[in-house]
């Protein structure tokens, strides 16, 4: 395992585990009782986000293979960084971890499908996908379960105790994040960095960049039609607009063997947690009530 790829391991551990210790065990719960919002969610990130990704894509003046880039990219909805936003911008972080548990287990069957709508629109080809299910269910349960049901139950038994140190738990996350980003940009490539040609991040840039806003807008205001209150709407704005890099980077350059692929999400990964945590703040700055 690449070292870069084994801080970020444990960046997101410790990460989730100070997510959960802003959960209260039946908020989990209430958010799976009654699912209304948690099945709106799933069909924005895992059908109406998708097609959106077509449509940009199609439009774009991007090579093919950036196309299919961001179709897969568009496929991998949010994982442990959404959680965290929301939990610093104090959206409804139960129903993030929510969302990210339940989709986690959704995409194995429509990422295949998205692949291969992908390549037989842009390529005329037909591929064949087949997902490492147990060691992404092995993901999930290690990188968001466990360690939210850790903090959850830390919060239990000294929520006191727990609450105090909140402050402090978001500034070491956010510190130990902030250091990982700076590796993955400093690194080199055989290490897990970016190794990034100016030319090819301007030419993706503006493509991933209107991905990432079309995602947190659609997020947000399609769920305020819909009368949701502000504090679930700005959370679906976070779970739809930042994808899951590292998921869409593993289906690239390790199942398909074709990194080419994978530069839309690399690129997305410079800028998109910073675009969505302003996203997030500017609304609750709008609204602190989220009413």
């Amino acid at each position: 395992m690449q070292l870069i790829n084994f801080l970020l391991s444990i960046t997101l551990f410790l990460i989730m585990v100070s997510v959960g210790s802003s959960i209260e065990l039946r908020q989990l719960k209430k958010t799976f009782q009654k699912p209304k919002k948690l099945i709106w969610g799933l069909i924005l990130q895992i059908l109406l986000f998708p097609l959106f990704a077509f449509l940009i894509a199609s439009i774009s003046n991007l090579p093919v293979e950036y196309k299919i880039g961001l179709v897969i990219l568009a496929a991998c909805p949010g994982g442990t960084l959404s959680n965290f936003i929301s939990y610093l911008v104090k959206a409804d972080t139960a129903l993030s971890v929510g969302l990210t548990s339940t989709n986690s287990l959704v995409i194995l069957l429509t990422i295949p499908i998205y692949l291969e709508l992908a390549f037989l629109t842009f390529l005329n080809q037909s591929v064949s996908l087949t997902l490492p299910i147990i060691n992404l269910i092995l993901q999930v349960i290690l990188l968001v379960i466990l360690p939210v049901l850790i903090g959850s139950v830390l919060r239990f038994y000294e929520p006191s105790k727990i609450i105090k140190l909140q402050k402090t738990l978001k500034i070491v996350s956010s510190t130990l994040l902030a250091i990982f980003f700076l590796i993955k940009f400093l690194a080199s490539d055989s290490q897990g960095g970016t190794d990034l040609t100016k030319t090819i991040v301007l030419s993706i840039l503006p493509w991933a960049l209107l991905l990432n806003l079309a995602g947190l807008f659609l997020g947000y205001f399609s769920s305020r039609i819909l009368k949701l209150n502000r504090k679930i709407s700005t959370t679906m704005g976070i779970e739809v607009g930042l994808q899951n890099t590292v998921l869409a980077l593993l289906i690239t350059d390790v199942i398909l063997l074709q990194p080419i692929l994978g530069h839309p999400a690399l690129i997305y990964a410079l800028f998109s947690f910073w675009t969505t945590l302003v996203f997030g703040f500017l609304l609750v700055k709008r609204d602190k009530k989220f009413p």
